[in-house]
């Protein structure tokens, strides 16, 4: 596969199946191989606590099981 990032670039990333939240809105930005990207902001970082709360609250209801 080719990528643009050096190899010290490519172990500051970490692929987006470990990166994402099991939620089903994405709340981060992914690298795709051309460019590091910026942070979890703390507003995206909020808003993916607060999914996670919701599916935990109203999951329980429906009788799902956690995530």
């Amino acid at each position: 596969m080719s990528t643009w990032l050096s190899k010290e670039e490519m172990q500051e990333v970490v692929p987006a199946e470990r990166a994402m939240a099991a939620g089903p809105l994405p709340t981060r930005v992914v690298s795709n191989g051309e460019f590091n990207p910026l942070p979890q902001t703390e507003r995206q970082r909020s808003v993916e606590a607060r999914i996670a709360e919701l599916a935990d609250h109203y999951g329980g209801k429906l009788g799902l099981s956690p995530r």
